[in-house]
């Protein structure tokens, strides 16, 4: 017997089904739109929570301030003496005390990273670098200054008041987070180039016996990207933005190299660049402790036990004179000059040269005491030697 339903029977029809489902999988992707998006319900807590932990760590470290300020009315406030309160009121190897490039107290905490100056301003967190969004077409960027440079499609403009100067050392940035720094100069596309901020660095330590060569970084925090010879410096800054047709990026030459060299001069050699003679402490990166063969060549690593060659930075490392010790890129502050690291030192850089077999090598390294220009064969790999890329305007993309 077939059971018919009245119409004053309660049921649901397929369509009101299909249309209750679908109005609930709307609301549930809301509900997660909600949550999980950039700028949703976690990213504040997150926000939140850093917000919190900054006011935290800053106010210890004015805490600490007033507490060695009182003891030491009308004295100078040493290095040690904040430390020492710092560990009294966090405990040991929590913080890092040491003077930034300008010469201000500076306290690290080594659990977040966050740092801290100290000035005649009060307590200030170290501001973070932010940039503009990637440029879809280059375009002519004037600063506050009034001073113009080339912004090329692909690359980011530093927004933050320590690289948004063409003076003090404008800085751009790729998609991938690798940086240059703004160099004028008449007679070039746009009246200017740029040349990396850091060496080339690579995301893994690199050896005698290393054949591969990835794509280099120019970033801060990375291997060096050593034993690489003349040809090879030269064939990785090509086809970095091959890709690209608003740039072209190349070994710098020794013109090049003479005109962004330039930003050293008045700098105390001996306390900034990481040369053989010079001393200094840095609380970031890593360090490798090369000893010397019998004829002057470094090799590695320092103590035949030791199965990797570099060390990380555990609180403060103090670099002594007349040691081999050779850096992750861009770990002091103050061997950086119109926001440009390690041109003297560290790593001697290749040098674009058509001319012979032997090449330009600028800067000099960690090996030595000069920054004088020095030659090499070119198919010389050494622990010693590494490279900058440079960025020229394409003149196809310089419409202005």
């Amino acid at each position: 017997m077939i059971n018919i339903k009245s119409k004053t029977q309660k049921g649901i029809t397929l369509i009101a089904l299909v249309v209750t489902i679908v109005v609930l999988v709307i609301l549930a992707g809301v509900s997660i739109n909600i949550v999980f998006s950039n700028g949703g319900i976690l990213d504040k807590a997150k926000s939140a929570e850093k917000r919190s932990t900054i006011a935290k760590e800053k106010e210890i470290v004015e805490m600490a301030y007033l507490a060695v300020s009182t003891e030491n009315i009308g004295g100078e406030i040493t290095l040690e003496d904040l430390q020492a309160e710092l560990e009294n009121m966090v405990g040991a190897n929590k913080t890092v005390t040491t003077l930034d490039g300008n010469g201000y107290l500076l306290v690290k905490f080594l659990e977040t990273g966050n740092e801290y100056n100290i000035n005649e301003m009060g307590v200030g967190k170290t501001a973070e670098e932010t940039f503009s969004e990637i440029a879809t077409e280059t375009k002519i960027y004037t600063d506050e200054n009034g001073i113009t440079a080339v912004i090329p499609k692909g690359f980011a403009v530093g927004t933050s008041s320590t690289i948004n100067k063409v003076d003090n050392g404008l800085v751009i940035q790729d998609k991938a987070g690798n940086q240059f720094v703004w160099i004028p100069a008449v007679g070039y596309v746009g009246n200017g180039f740029y040349v990396g901020r850091y060496e080339a660095g690579s995301e893994s330590e690199r050896t005698e016996k290393t054949t591969t060569n990835s794509t280099p970084s120019v970033q801060r925090d990375k291997f060096v990207y050593n034993y690489v010879n003349y040809n090879e410096a030269i064939s990785l800054c090509e086809e970095m933005y091959k890709e690209l047709d608003s740039v072209t990026c190349s070994l710098p030459n020794e013109v090049d190299y003479g005109i962004y060299s330039s930003a050293l001069y008045n700098l105390q050699r001996v306390t900034r660049a990481n040369f053989w003679d010079s001393y200094f402490e840095v609380t970031r990166g890593k360090y490798a402790q090369i000893k010397q063969g019998d004829k002057g060549r470094p090799y590695s690593p320092y103590n035949s036990e030791d199965t990797e060659l570099y060390k990380d930075v555990k609180g403060i490392f103090k670099k002594q004179a007349y040691t081999n010790v050779l850096f992750t890129t861009g770990v002091l502050e103050k061997n950086k000059a119109r926001n440009i690291f390690d041109l003297d030192g560290n790593v001697a850089e290749w040098l674009k040269n058509d001319a012979g077999e032997s090449k330009p090598i600028s800067g000099g390294s960690y090996f030595n005491n000069s920054s004088e220009t020095r030659y090499g064969h070119m198919l010389s790999e050494l622990i010693y030697i590494g490279f900058r890329p440079v960025l020229y305007i394409n003149e196809s993309a310089y419409n202005f």
